[in-house]
């Protein structure tokens, strides 16, 4: 498997703990801010990373913690499924852990494909339902970011039944940089039929009754995004589009993105798990 791309910040800092192996113990305590701030850490390292979430080879997932809060923290996963992709941008990890937010990277499984990624983002989701707060993740306050072709998985992984009795839990909100159009291109798409047609997968979770989390459209191109927008506020679903200016581009967005988890995820709130949100209320 190719090395996956790594990120690089000037100004992280924390403690490194040893990677969880298979079949052997995974990571000890959590350090608190104080130890965490006196030993810095190389540039663009997790502070924990190859946890598994599964049992095929590349289930894994990395993790950042900020420096100024108490885990377990609100967190933002990144879906970087394929081999290749794209680390997340870097001004996006820097900019959630000043604000108190962690950032996840979830990976996928060696040699998998379209189909098996996105049973990959269910496993992965619903072991951090499961048992992110021993990592140091609150459960209850997750949030998901994609770029590009993976728009689609992390739609699904937004739209999943997380809770209990199938009802929604953990995911509050999802962003989605550059997701591609409903329909391929943005061409009179026929609104009734372009998501189930570009997006089935997400598709054919937005029948069931559960809600869903709210929906950021992040678009580095002037007049895109209308067709996703439109055929998503048609199933219901609260979403926002932000388009960029010619001048502003990728890193406006990406500010806008933790400004949205920000306001989502509301970093300063209590720890314990409130009740299930439906898809409009406030964190």
């Amino acid at each position: 498997r190719p090395a996956r791309p790594r990120l690089h910040l000037q100004d992280a800092a924390g403690v490194r703990q040893p990677r969880a192996q298979s079949g052997e113990p995974g990571p000890g305590p959590l350090p608190q801010p104080e130890a965490a701030a006196a030993v810095p850490i190389r540039p663009g390292d997790p502070l924990l990373d190859d946890i598994a979430y599964g049992d095929l080879p590349g289930q894994r997932f990395d993790l950042w913690l900020p420096r100024n809060a108490a885990p377990p923290c609100p967190t933002v996963f990144c879906l970087a499924l394929e081999p290749d992709a794209a680390a997340p941008p870097a001004d996006l990890l820097k900019k959630c852990l000043e604000s108190g937010i962690a950032v996840g990277v979830l990976h996928g499984r060696d040699g998998g494909d379209g189909p098996a990624y996105f049973k990959d983002v269910e496993l992965g989701l619903r072991f951090l339902r499961k048992n992110g707060h021993a990592h140091g993740v609150r459960a209850d306050r997750m949030a998901l970011f994609g770029q590009g072709a993976v728009a689609e998985q992390v739609l699904y992984g937004a739209l999943l039944p997380l809770g209990e009795e199938g009802q929604p839990g953990g995911i509050r909100c999802a962003a989605l940089l550059d997701a591609p159009a409903c329909d391929g291109t943005e061409q009179a798409p026929d609104p009734d039929t372009c998501l189930a047609d570009a997006y089935p997968k997400a598709d054919s979770l937005l029948a069931a009754s559960h809600g869903a989390p709210v929906i950021a459209l992040l678009h580095s191109g002037q007049n895109t995004g209308d067709s996703l927008m439109q055929a998503l506020r048609r199933k219901s679903l609260e979403v926002f589009l932000n388009n960029a200016a010619e001048n502003e581009g990728i890193p406006h967005l990406v500010r806008q993105a933790v400004l949205f988890f920000k306001e989502q995820l509301d970093p300063s709130a209590g720890t314990e798990t409130p009740a299930t949100p439906d898809k409009k209320e406030q964190p």
